[in-house]
């Protein structure tokens, strides 16, 4: 399943919708559900990137995430994301970013793109292996 956050903007509405064109389960993310008025048949669950624990739910059976970022930072969301076990962002960035003096909102892009790199080379948590009980051959 796939999150995608700023899903009732101009932007995020197209991507839930060639999303659901390509038959894959979407989950979008409004901080206004209520009026997300998307295609049918799905439904906005609420949630801020400002106020990333909102999206703690959200995030359950998600493997699949994509940003259209806020002006707050995204480093508690990706942990978050993380330990949901998702294994995949998509970051909307700008050309800004890569400005060599990049204004304001260059600098907001370019903490997104860092933080979405730094939680790519984090660790992800891996389950303990369960020890499998050993027979002993036959003589």
């Amino acid at each position: 399943m796939i999150l995608v956050t700023g899903a009732t903007g101009r932007v995020g509405r197209h991507v839930v919708g060639q999303l659901l064109q390509a038959h894959e389960e979407v989950r979008p993310v409004s901080r206004n559900p209520e009026r997300a008025a998307l295609p049918a048949g799905t439904a906005a669950v609420r949630g801020d990137l400002a106020e990333p624990e909102s999206l703690r739910t959200a995030l359950v059976g998600v493997d699949r995430v994509f940003i259209f970022p806020a002006a707050a930072p995204l480093d508690r969301f990706l942990e978050l994301a993380r330990d949901a076990g998702v294994r995949s962002v998509v970051l909307l960035s700008s050309s800004a970013a890569a400005d060599e003096e990049p204004n304001a909102i260059g600098r907001m892009h370019l903490m997104h793109e860092r933080a979405v790199a730094a939680s790519r080379r984090s660790p992800t948590p891996t389950p303990t292996p369960t020890p499998t009980p050993t027979t002993p051959p036959r003589r």
